[in-house]
């Protein structure tokens, strides 16, 4: 069993060595029908559907993994009872995908990275808040067809907000599922 387990090894990097490499540059649009801000004093938001630009380049070292980075701009949305909010993420990302047939491909896609919230908000009191940065995390899949992109994802911001005049503070989850549409640019290298 051993030397079957050193065999299949062998054999997997060996094909990975031979595998040709590329550059890919993918450009994503999105829309987030709904989407929700919750915050640590028991407050869920409902927010108005948004739309969003996504840019990303991975490097491929093998024919199915690819590791990248990328930068999400969330346009200006409207936040039940708070006010507008946007939100630019830059993150790292990692993309296996499966050939099903000849290019057409399912893949699955993680990201980690920083957002920064930007907004308009104020707490009950109305006092002013100040913009807020944290984590940034997304999830999801999506199908690849002759180079066009067609992906679900689930993405959340995490940032606490203080308040410019006082000590009050919140930390705020925004949480959202972007349906993205966009095409893939492959570059190979040798």
């Amino acid at each position: 069993m051993r030397k079957l387990f050193v065999l299949f090894l062998c054999l997997f990097f060996s094909t990975s060595a031979f595998a040709k490499t590329s550059i890919d540059a993918v450009l994503k649009l999105g829309a987030a029908p709904s989407s929700q801000i919750n915050n640590n004093h028991g407050e869920r938001l409902e927010a108005d559907p948004g739309y969003s630009i996504s840019p990303e380049v991975y490097y491929y070292f093998t024919d199915n993994l690819g590791i990248g980075l990328g930068f999400n701009y969330m346009f200006y949305r409207y936040i039940e009872a708070r006010g507008d909010l946007n939100i630019p993420n830059f993150y790292f990302a990692f993309r296996p995908k499966l050939k099903v047939i000849q290019n057409e491909y399912v893949y699955l896609i993680g990201q980690l990275g920083y957002g920064m919230m930007m907004h308009n908000f104020k707490a009950n009191g109305g006092e002013v808040l100040d913009d807020g940065s944290g984590l940034y995390y997304g999830i999801g899949g999506g199908i690849e067809l002759y180079n066009f992109i067609f992906e679900l994802l689930y993405t959340s911001n995490k940032a606490t907000l203080k308040s410019i005049d006082s000590n009050y503070k919140e930390e705020d989850k925004y949480t959202l599922m972007t349906i993205n549409i966009g095409y893939r640019f492959s570059i190979p290298i040798k």
